[in-house]
């Protein structure tokens, strides 16, 4: 799925909490449940979209409001 139109890209804002792990570092933990961008979108079929207002939009909206959440656990960093 391939969303077009900058229309069709959003921002959001999490309230999370920065981890200090020393010096000029600082860690924010988020969970990303991914399962959670092809909500509501039947994929038995393998969809296959390239535009600005089919599946393809939904998945951005549900990147938004459903697979980003504050996570206070750290479970492991990337460097």
């Amino acid at each position: 799925m391939h969303s077009l139109g900058n229309a069709n890209y959003f921002q959001q804002t999490q309230m999370a909490a920065g981890v200090n792990t020393g010096g000029n570092n600082i860690f924010i933990n988020l969970n990303a449940d991914y399962v959670q961008a092809v909500k509501n979108i039947n994929v038995a079929s393998g969809p296959i979209d390239h535009g600005a207002n089919a599946t393809d939009l939904t998945v951005l909206q549900n990147l938004r409001d459903f697979v980003f959440s504050p996570s206070s656990a750290a479970t492991g960093f990337i460097k």
